[in-house]
Formats: C-alpha cells, sequence, structure tokens
C-alpha cells in the first residue's frame, strides 16, 4: 500500500496597500512550481489545502494590477507537517510602485497615471498616440499672480499603453489623446490621494468630426460626427429629471430632457468624450463615456439636489423674501442690471439682450483646448479690474460655476426667473466677487 507523503495547509490573507488599501478580493494566489491556486474572498482570505511540505514561493496576480504593469512580489514559505502558517501578502506601497514605474519616490500630492489608448471602433490598441494632461497653477511674479499652464505628455508604445509620472491629484485636470490626426474630446480628471490610477481612452480613427485642427484654424466649424447619445437623467429614488440641459464637452451638441427624463444629442465625434449635465437645484455632474461610431450609445446619470444647511431662524409675523431683498438692494446701488420675464428667455435665445447691456459683448462661440478647436454657444464677455477682457462668472443661486460652457448658460438661462449682470469686476457684489488671480464682471442666475 502506496505512503502519501505528508501535506499541509496554507492560509493567508491579500491586501490592497495601493488602490484601495483594503483587503483585496478577487485574488487569484499562485504556489509557485505547482498547479494550486486560490481566490480570495471578500475579506481577502484564502486558504490552499493539501501542498507538499517544504519551501514554496506564494504570489498573487489581479486584473486591477495587471492592467498597470505591476507584479507583486512573491513570498517564501516553509509548510512543515502540523502547521498551518498564516501569510500576508500585499500589493507594492505607494513608494515602491513609483519606484518601479517612474524610477523615483512620488512626490507629495501626485500619482502615476497610465493607460492604454484603442480605435473607438473595434478593440484595436493604437501605437504612438500622444496623450497630454493639461493643469494651471498659481505662481508670484511681482506684485501679482500669474497662472502657468503645464503639461504631461507620454507617447504611447505599440501596446496602446501610456505613462505619465507626477501628475498632481489637488487640482483640475484637463487629458487629450491624438493618434493618427485624430482626437479625444476634452477629459475632466479628478483623483483621490492614491498612487496609481487608471484611464483609459479610445480615438475614432474615420469619424470626420474627430479630426484634430490646429489651434490657429479659421475653417468652418467641425462636420457632423457619427456618434449618438441616449443619455436618461434621473434622481436618487428613480424618478426622471425633466428640463436638465445635456451635453458634450468641446461642442456645440446638447439637449434638453423630457419629461421622461430623456435626452437623444446627434452627430457627435465618436471616440471619449465628456458629458456635462446640469438642471437647476441638483448638483451638475460631469461623466466621462466612450461614443461608439454609428450607433446610439446608452447612458443614465443621476442628479442629486443641492443640500444647503440653514441656521434655525424664529420668524414672527412675515419676513419679506430675502434673496427679492438681496436683489433690490444691489439694484438701488446701481452698480448692475436685473433682468425679469420674457426678457429672461431672450439672453438664452437671441444675442440681441446681452447687446443692450452696456459693457457686454458675446464671445464667437469658438476656443481653442489644446489640439482641438471646440464650437459653443457664445458666452458673455465682460472686464476685468485691469480693463481686459474675460470670460464672465456665473452664479447659480448663489453657487459659482467656473467652468460653465455657452450651451450650459442657455439651459440655466430657459429655468431662470432673475438675471443679474454686473459688466465689470469693480461693479461685482462683494459676495459674489470671484477670490482669483483675473476677477471678472459677473452673471447671477435665480431660478
Amino acid at each position: 500500500m502506496a505512503v502519501l507523503p505528508a501535506q499541509a495547509t496554507l492560509r493567508g490573507v491579500v491586501h490592497d496597500s495601493l488602490l484601495t488599501h483594503r483587503p483585496l478580493a478577487g485574488a487569484t494566489v499562485v504556489v509557485h512550481g505547482t498547479d494550486r491556486t486560490a481566490l480570495t474572498d471578500r475579506r481577502g482570505r484564502f486558504t490552499i489545502p493539501d501542498l507538499p511540505l517544504g519551501s514554496h514561493v506564494v504570489g498573487f496576480f489581479h486584473p486591477s494590477f495587471d492592467s498597470l504593469d505591476l507584479a507583486a512580489p512573491g513570498q517564501r514559505v516553509e509548510l512543515a507537517a502540523g502547521r498551518s502558517p498564516l501569510v500576508h501578502l500585499a500589493t507594492p506601497s505607494i513608494r515602491g510602485a513609483s519606484l518601479l514605474l517612474c524610477r523615483r519616490p512620488p512626490e507629495p500630492s501626485t500619482l502615476v497615471l497610465t493607460g492604454t489608448v484603442r480605435a473607438a471602433a473595434g478593440d484595436a490598441p493604437l501605437a504612438r498616440a500622444v496623450v497630454e494632461v493639461r493643469w494651471f497653477e498659481l505662481a508670484l511674479g511681482g506684485a501679482r499672480a500669474r497662472e502657468t499652464m503645464f503639461v504631461a505628455t507620454d507617447t504611447t508604445a505599440a501596446d496602446g499603453r501610456y505613462q505619465l509620472c507626477g501628475v498632481p491629484t489637488d487640482i483640475a485636470l484637463t487629458m487629450v489623446a491624438t493618434a493618427a490626426g485624430q482626437t479625444t474630446g476634452p477629459v475632466a480628471l479628478a483623483f483621490d490621494s492614491v498612487g496609481v490610477a487608471r484611464r483609459d481612452l479610445r480615438v475614432s480613427l474615420t469619424d470626420p468630426s474627430a479630426a484634430s485642427l490646429p489651434v490657429d484654424s479659421t475653417e468652418a466649424p467641425r462636420p457632423a460626427g457619427r456618434g449618438r447619445l441616449l443619455v436618461v437623467v434621473r434622481d436618487p429614488s428613480g424618478t426622471s429629471v425633466s428640463r436638465a440641459i445635456v451635453g458634450l464637452r468641446g461642442t456645440d451638441h446638447a439637449d434638453t430632457t423630457d419629461g421622461t427624463g430623456r435626452a437623444m444629442i446627434a452627430d457627435l465625434p465618436s471616440g471619449t468624450q465628456t458629458v456635462a449635465v446640469r438642471a437647476l437645484g441638483r448638483q451638475p455632474q460631469e461623466v466621462v463615456v466612450d461614443i461608439a461610431p454609428d450607433a446610439a450609445t446608452p447612458l443614465t446619470i443621476t442628479l442629486d439636489r443641492f443640500v444647503t444647511l440653514l441656521p434655525a431662524v424664529a420668524v414672527v409675523g412675515q419676513a419679506p423674501d430675502a434673496r427679492l431683498s438681496g436683489i433690490q438692494r444691489r439694484v438701488r446701488a446701481g452698480n448692475g442690471y436685473v433682468i425679469a420675464g420674457d426678457e429672461v428667455r431672450a439672453l438664452a435665445f437671441s444675442s440681441i439682450g446681452w447687446a443692450r447691456i452696456p459693457g457686454v459683448t458675446l464671445s464667437s462661440g469658438r476656443a481653442a483646448s489644446g489640439p482641438l478647436i471646440v464650437q459653443d454657444d457664445p458666452v458673455p464677455m465682460m472686464r476685468g479690474f485691469s480693463g481686459e477682457r474675460c470670460r464672465a462668472d456665473v452664479w447659480v443661486d448663489g453657487i459659482r460655476f467656473s467652468t460653465l460652457s455657452g450651451w450650459e448658460l442657455r439651459g440655466m438661462l430657459l429655468n431662470a426667473r432673475t438675471v443679474e449682470v454686473y459688466a465689470s469686476a469693480s461693479r461685482v457684489p462683494v459676495e459674489f466677487t470671484t477670490v482669483s488671480a483675473s476677477p471678472c464682471g459677473a452673471v447671477l442666475i435665480w431660478s
């Protein structure tokens, strides 16, 4: 009768030290030199029974880290009869990942950004695509602060992979990928304090609307694209949100949701794009989506309501409306203009309403965004403290919107009751003065 060799059981936990800082579920644990594997549970635990006694090297892999090209180091364990050791496995730390990927330790408030650029039609990786991440930082120079643009750039390898080191996590970022003269839309990025992040991108190689144009181009607006977007907007309870403005960043394509919360936008550039949704009284949303060519790409977006915590107020008698009294007070000061009723809709649909306000002009609706020339609805241009022309600051129900596009402004005006206009920075009421290096005039929209 054959005698079976002595065996032992290996137990352990896998921890994610890089992305989630939690136990890693769904990791495949392997014992090198054997065919024995185990899958970690939701608490990162695993068990591998009936292993031969002796020295073994244990490792693991997980799709999240394979895509980052990070290999977790193996750990050697000694299995002896009657013992069941507990093994702690972990991904590389943030410092270790930076040393592996960038050959240098991480800087504070930065991360390594990696991903793959692929064709919008099919799944082919795109080699020699240029990936750019841009951001602005305030720098003190002399008596005033100046905004300086920084750019991190990489060119994809044969497998479409790119890697950017030292990308800041505490500032607004814009990302664009360009391949064979075609480009994605501008993609807004926001990161938590993590050491490594991934963003995959898709570029359409055939869509004429996705063609990259030089910054100084004076050509006609872009041709119609081959993508369509079917958007459904709901609140957290699942109720449809009507009259929300849905549009594509970097274009003039926008639509308003109907009574069922649906909006259909056609003739869009395919590839990776940013969809923005705005509705009065609700938190704005921006969602990155890959728009397929020659198809309707579905997208469901949830909008939360603005939640404003107000102090307790004891009311005796009937108090006047605080918002109305505030508008009246500012009007009496004589610094601005108030538009109400049907005249507000005139601002949304026609340039005539804006032309009646001294000191206000409208932009052409075309703007450069890196390699892109984007087409948008015109926006009001006003004056800064030094008399220079600048894009007006926009406040909606007392909340400032720093990146409101022309079509978004149009949608807000369609839902507004009253609008205040202050054509220069020196006329803006102090409670609506922008704290920045270059404040401008302001538009205050009230629903």
